[in-house]
């Protein structure tokens, strides 16, 4: 009883650690990077002018400013619910393909550049968000696989006959 509340301790000090100091500072930093890649959009447009077209730049810079709002909101589960909110909406899908249809179009080559950017602060950002987690839910996908690999060998031992079964008991437990 004594190790189960240690364990609870240990959790609930590393959770705190995280979701207290950690998690913000790397969130902060998020936040700098993505200022950062909002300026250099806005740097491609002065360089470019027309050549980038407006509506590209304003959909990139509007998508970099909500990426800031959201940033330390966004997880697995707004991740998951914009995923059904895709599949279910075929008005936010037929937008999303135009926006990606519009992307590919420009002729601005930075313009890959500052998506594969904002998508790998997205990514690390739901990371950073989730990670707090993760001692939680590792043990139990782990605890969950072991339930299914006994299960499985459970399925396998009842197509073994008795004179088998007794060859895996303990030496002495079939004189009772």
């Amino acid at each position: 009883m004594v190790m189960l509340f240690l364990i609870l301790l240990f959790l609930a000090g590393f959770h705190l650690l995280y979701d207290g100091i950690l998690a913000p500072s790397i969130r902060y930093e998020l936040r700098f990077q993505l200022f950062a890649l909002r300026d250099k959009i806005r740097s491609l447009k002065i360089k470019h002018g027309k050549e980038l077209d407006d509506e590209v730049y304003l959909y990139l810079e509007n998508s970099i400013n909500g990426t800031i709002k959201y940033l330390h909101l966004i997880n697995l589960s707004v991740m998951y619910e914009a995923y059904r909110s895709i599949l279910r909406d075929k008005g936010l899908k037929e937008k999303i393909e135009r926006q990606k249809s519009l992307l590919r179009k420009c002729s601005v080559v930075e313009v890959n550049d500052v998506i594969d950017e904002h998508s790998t602060i997205l990514q690390n950002a739901v990371l950073a968000n989730v990670f707090g987690w993760f001692i939680y839910i590792v043990p139990l996908f782990a605890l969950l696989s072991l339930f299914k690999q006994c299960a499985d060998l459970i399925k396998t031992l009842t197509f073994l006959p008795e004179q088998d079964i007794e060859g895996f008991l303990p030496p002495g437990s079939l004189t009772a």
